[in-house]
């Protein structure tokens, strides 16, 4: 029953993701703020590594860098390092 709990929790997860990822990508629909967009994923990654832990939430803020590497700069890599050592840090907080 704690398998099924946990897949169901990972499957909302990625549900989130997406909803999220489609919402940012849409054009005009979050203000630009000096012609500058907020990541609104940044924040689900962050929340995922804090409630998951350090290695789910690495996975996840792997999966979401990816997102934001081909949706913002076309190109795989920099956003990819970034969230992910982000979840990381973040997951590693609360095991202090």
């Amino acid at each position: 029953m704690e398998r099924l709990y946990r897949y169901t929790r990972f499957l909302a997860y990625a549900i989130e993701i997406l909803a999220f990822y489609i919402v940012e990508q849409i054009p005009n629909l979050i203000p630009h703020i000096n012609n500058v967009r907020p990541i609104i994923l940044l924040p689900v990654a962050a929340m995922i590594a804090l409630f998951e832990g350090s290695g789910v939430g690495l996975l996840f803020g792997f999966i979401i860098g990816l997102f934001l590497d081909c949706g913002a700069t076309g190109s795989i890599g920099f956003y990819s390092v970034v969230v992910t050592c982000l979840s990381f840090l973040v997951g590693i907080a609360p095991e202090r």
